[in-house]
């Protein structure tokens, strides 16, 4: 199978299935639970993760099974439930992407939440849908994204919300121009030069891991080193497009309660720099030696390694992926016959534009919760 999908016709498919399930899906899944920001947040906010939860497998199935790419985790589990935040190195845009299925495997894709570049909010359906879901959009200017990490980490401690927040320190994947400029960074500032991360950008990783032990919505910083020992997918989404997935992807995750991390700002600089200097170690041995993170070690969660689905994952995937299916084959048939559908799809499409121009759903989204409820909180999820 992965042999006929491993190619342009297989990428097209892969793309516009998502493109379409997330189009249709915002608008005329999502969108019509949007007056219960007003209503009612706590549900609002418990049902688009539900949601959001079963699109997201989708993409994990299909990069699993039809293309046949191997997930190797190993090292500490995420907990479920546990308000986190959770670092990883940057080896290429679409490092996310291959990490939803930790998310999965873990429990933590309906509540996972990731720190993302802000053009990617604009994207037609995907955009949309991670609006909804209260991804964190940055626009890489910290005079603008200070008050929007504050903002959104505000949202998550109003409605007491157990958020697994993952952030690229390095700001960006890692490439040839980005590798240059962080040697020429090294040298300036009298560092070791790095060839296998970069050199993390601590500014924002240390104000939202200090802003969320301050509002109390931390438990936990998860260390996460991602490898791809065969191809690495370089040109991120235009290799999808190409159906160029890798033959795996090595996860490997360490778990760091918070009462172990320092509570000075200088202290978790100076405590991320020194996770950045291990994984260079880690991804040096890597690739040139053992082409797996797994230790042999066990820090009281859980140490496995995991290559193929098993039958119950695979049960799941591919239920998963035949709901989407049908649904995406099924919406034009609907839109044709249904004017009702139809007009769903232009008003909101609209809609989320226009809310698009004063700051997007999730500024609505905090701001309705403050006008509602003041500085009260609300039940936790």
């Amino acid at each position: 199978m992965p042999q006929i999908f491993r190619n342009t016709f297989g990428g097209f498919m892969y793309l516009s299935t998502l493109f379409i399930t997330a189009v249709t899906g915002s608008l005329l899944i999502m969108a019509p639970f949007l007056p219960l920001m007003v209503l009612y947040p706590v549900l609002y906010r418990r049902i688009m993760d539900h949601l959001m939860g079963l699109w997201l497998i989708l993409p994990v199935g299909l990069i699993e099974i039809l293309f046949d790419t191997k997930f190797y985790i190993s090292g500490d589990k995420l907990k479920h439930g546990e308000p986190s935040l959770v670092m990883m190195n940057h080896r290429t845009t679409i490092d996310w992407l291959f990490f939803w299925e930790v998310f999965w495997q873990h429990g933590c894709v309906k509540t996972e939440k990731i720190i993302l570049k802000k053009p990617l909010k604009f994207v037609p359906g995907f955009g949309w849908a991670m609006q909804i879901a209260m991804y964190i959009f940055v626009a890489r200017k910290w005079e603008d994204d200070r008050p929007w990490l504050y903002m959104m980490l505000d949202y998550f401690e109003r409605i007491k919300y157990k958020a697994q927040v993952l952030i690229f320190p390095e700001g960006t994947d890692m490439n040839e121009k980005s590798l240059s400029r962080s040697h020429s960074y090294a040298e300036k500032n009298g560092l070791e030069q790095f060839h296998y991360v970069l050199h993390p950008r601590t500014t924002g990783f240390v104000y939202t891991a200090m802003t969320m032990r301050e509002k109390g919505i931390i438990d936990a910083i998860y260390d996460v080193t991602v490898g791809y020992p065969c191809q690495i997918p370089e040109f991120g989404e235009f290799d999808s497009l190409y159906g160029n997935f890798p033959d795996e992807v090595h996860f490997h995750i360490r778990r760091h309660p918070i009462e172990e991390i320092p509570t000075s700002k200088e202290g978790v600089e100076n405590w991320c720099n020194e996770k950045w200097k291990e994984k260079e170690k880690k991804l040096e041995r890597f690739y040139k030696d053992d082409q797996c993170f797994y230790e042999g070690h066990q820090n009281g969660a859980t140490n496995h390694v995991k290559g193929r689905p098993s039958a119950i994952d695979k049960t799941v995937l591919w239920s998963v992926m035949g709901f989407w299916v049908v649904f995406a084959i099924f919406i034009p048939t609907l839109l044709w016959c249904s004017a009702i559908a139809r007009y769903q799809l232009l008003v909101f499409g609209l809609l989320i534009n226009v809310i698009g121009f004063f700051g997007g759903i999730e500024n609505i989204s905090h701001k309705l919760l403050v006008w509602r409820y003041g500085e009260r909180l609300r039940p936790q999820l």
